[in-house]
């Protein structure tokens, strides 16, 4: 169908638009890092208790039934204080993810560093 004057193409109007990182853009990357979870929990690059602090917190968000929170989500621990990282599309879910972190033992503090990716409406 040719184009008339005026009009343009969808291809024209993504091109035009700048390339801004989005939550669902950053999928690629984010499961690059799960693979590299083991590494990062090995002891013998973190004490044996903040491995294992670690290691759970990383379990249970994997166990969660929400996709974001097992795929989005980083954990470091660090002398019994968790910071978790990463973006996800509600605060819910940076809240759930909180909880899940402070429902393991051996954490004594939690610090949320999620960013949300609030998506345009419309």
């Amino acid at each position: 169908m040719p184009v008339r004057e005026g009009q343009a193409t969808a291809a024209a109007i993504a091109a035009s638009r700048p390339v801004t990182p989005s939550f669902f853009s950053r999928t690629a990357t984010m499961q690059s890092t799960l693979s590299l979870a083991d590494d990062l929990v090995s002891t013998d690059v973190l004490p044996p208790a903040d491995a294992d602090a670690t290691r759970h917190v990383l379990d249970g968000l994997a166990n969660s039934p929400y996709m974001p929170l097992r795929v989005f989500v980083h954990c470091a621990c660090r002398n019994g204080v968790v910071t978790l990282s990463g973006n996800l599309p509600s605060f819910f879910l940076k809240q759930l993810a909180q909880r899940i972190a402070m429902n393991v033992g051996g954490v004594e503090r939690v610090i949320n560093e999620i960013c949300v990716d609030v998506l345009p409406v419309g």
